[in-house]
């Protein structure tokens, strides 16, 4: 009798888990049904470089990429601004100059300002997905993300009562996948500086272009 095999299981558990969460786009489903891939540890990002080493490398990679970042950012922005209705378009775009807006970020379930993932149909969500995905490695997407679906598992493990964030919203879970906000500061792409922001319970992403 062959030996059950331990990756192949527990890649079946991960994939149970992230199950009830394929709401939050298909490119996490994709990304985290996928086989994980096993990491040389010697290759340039393993721990034989040393933390300060491999940090001054990634600093370096990422500048040399900065305008493909800034090209992907500004097609992604532009393409989930373009799904929005004007109701929705109003609450994801704030100005670039409202500096005590854009330079504010927290790490706990509060209101926000912003478009929720709740707020979307499912094709902006999966480009909502994508903006946060345009600023992240594959790793940090994976992690982002699974931050973000989790928030179910630890709503039911923690059991605290719905509140309301604010006036405007209903009363939702404490812990809610759907409460994280996406904001785009100024209009993507031109000369003039822009920004964008997705952010809720333990997860801020902020950039200016």
């Amino acid at each position: 009798m062959r030996s059950p095999d331990p990756a192949r299981a527990a890649d079946a558990s991960l994939v149970s888990t992230i199950e009830p969460f394929r709401w939050v786009g298909s490119p996490l489903y994709a990304i985290l049904s996928a086989r994980p891939s096993r990491v040389n540890a010697h290759t340039p990002r393993g721990p034989i470089l040393g933390p300060r080493r491999a940090w001054r490398r990634e600093v370096t990679r990422m500048a040399s990429t900065a305008p493909q970042t800034a090209e992907r950012m500004t097609e992604a922005a532009t393409d989930f601004l373009e799904a929005l209705d004007d109701d929705q378009r109003a609450l994801a775009m704030l100005p670039f100059d409202d500096e005590a807006e854009r330079q504010t970020w927290h790490y706990t379930p509060i209101e926000r300002c912003g478009l929720t993932l709740n707020e979307m149909r499912p094709q902006q969500r999966r480009l909502a997905m994508r903006l946060m995905g345009s600023g992240l490695s594959m790793g940090g997407f994976v992690t982002a993300s699974t931050i973000i679906g989790l928030e179910a598992t630890l709503e039911g493990l923690d059991g605290w009562p719905s509140r309301a964030y604010a006036e405007t919203r209903p009363s939702v879970p404490f812990r809610d996948p759907g409460m994280y906000y996406a904001a785009v500061f100024g209009e993507p792409g031109g000369e003039a500086p822009w920004g964008w922001r997705i952010g809720g319970h333990h997860v801020a992403l902020q950039y200016t272009i």
